[in-house]
């Protein structure tokens, strides 16, 4: 077990015109909690997606390691964040391939036929149909109320959804959503990490079936934003998502057509997204980092901190940690400080 010194950081957000917060650090001490999201007095918890702030590391230490926070307490030293980590990171795509389940869709078949909680049902006309949003655009970029994007069941009917499943994980950073008739229904973009019902979710009562998965939004349509697209041209909804910790495949889209009258139609989804772990991105929920002191190793060091929320960057902090030389007879060389390496983006 790490000897973990416990420091509270008081809670600042810090542009370049503020100066730098430094900790001192005693020979013996292996490591520090950099509590970072701390009032000094007690640790605030996000409840509302729209509430809370993430913490990214744009600077790396030289002089020690940072490690990701693990509450447990057992897995202090795993989940390294280092130099090496902040290499550029490949980012993939894909476009949605099945879809799970659906609130309506709008067919040429018996009404059974219009919710994806009637699996039973067998329809040969596939216009309109929730598979219609599957693979890459076929009507974009027309604008029309073509037989080839899913349209639900009903014009400004309130509220639908569909969640759909792409062909891999990864840890989304985008969506992009081919509207192509009447666009500006969407309200909120969500993804799951326990989507593991999938085969009892197609056969279930679909508010049951929700209430047991746990959704994590990545975007919410605020009260009062009104909708500037025109109605009379197709449109790609990219929104700015919240940062994503989560490593997954399947998303849920929810709308409101009431909130965009006429008959509504999306056309395709594609995810962009990494592989691996977002660069600099801290796992913990109340943005905490273990500081541990590489041996050998004495003098200034420092981290560099952004914050954001779900919609904008709302500054940075620079913690400087003083590394104490240790006692005559024991060797310890001095930090070299030759250039400094940031994470962009």
């Amino acid at each position: 077990m790490l000897d973990l010194v416990v420091c509270l950081i008081s809670f600042l957000y810090c542009f370049s015109a503020c100066s730098a917060e430094l900790l001192s650090m005693q020979p013996g001490n292996k490591s520090v909690l950099l509590d970072l999201s701390s009032t000094g007095e007690a640790s605030v918890t996000f409840q509302d997606p729209e509430e809370r702030i993430f913490a990214r590391v744009t600077k790396f230490p030289k002089a020690g390691l940072l490690r990701q926070y693990d509450e447990s307490g057992e897995h202090l030293t795993s989940d390294l964040m280092g130099v090496s980590n902040i290499s550029p990171t490949v980012r993939v795509f894909s476009w949605a391939n099945k879809v799970v389940r659906f609130s309506s869709q709008f067919l040429l078949c018996e009404s059974n036929c219009s919710s994806s909680s009637q699996p039973a049902c067998i329809c040969e006309h596939e216009a309109w149909a929730a598979s219609q949003i599957l693979g890459p655009p076929d009507v974009f970029p027309d604008y029309a109320r073509s037989e080839l994007a899913w349209t639900p069941s009903l014009e400004n009917k309130g509220d639908e959804f569909i969640e759909l499943e792409f062909p891999f994980e990864m840890y989304i950073d985008a969506v992009e959503i081919y509207e192509t008739f009447n666009p500006g229904a969407v309200k909120s973009i969500s993804t799951s990490s326990n989507y593991t019902l999938l085969s009892r979710c197609q056969q279930a009562d679909t508010s049951e079936c929700t209430e047991s998965l746990k959704w994590q939004q990545l975007w919410t349509k605020s009260e009062d934003t009104k909708s500037s697209i025109s109605v009379q041209r197709a449109n790609i909804f990219s929104p700015t998502l919240c940062p994503n910790k989560l490593k997954t495949k399947v998303i849920r889209i929810d709308l409101d057509t009431s909130s965009s009258p006429g008959w509504n139609a999306l056309d395709a989804v594609k995810i962009v997204g990494t592989i691996e772990y977002p660069s600099g991105l801290v796992k913990d929920d109340q943005n905490r980092l273990v500081y541990s002191i590489r041996d050998g190793i004495h003098g200034e060091d420092e981290v560099l901190v952004n914050f954001s929320d779900c919609s904008a960057q709302l500054g940075e902090r620079l913690l400087k940690l003083n590394i104490e030389s240790p006692q005559s007879g024991n060797f310890s060389s001095s930090v070299f400080h030759e250039e400094d390496v940031f994470l962009l983006g």
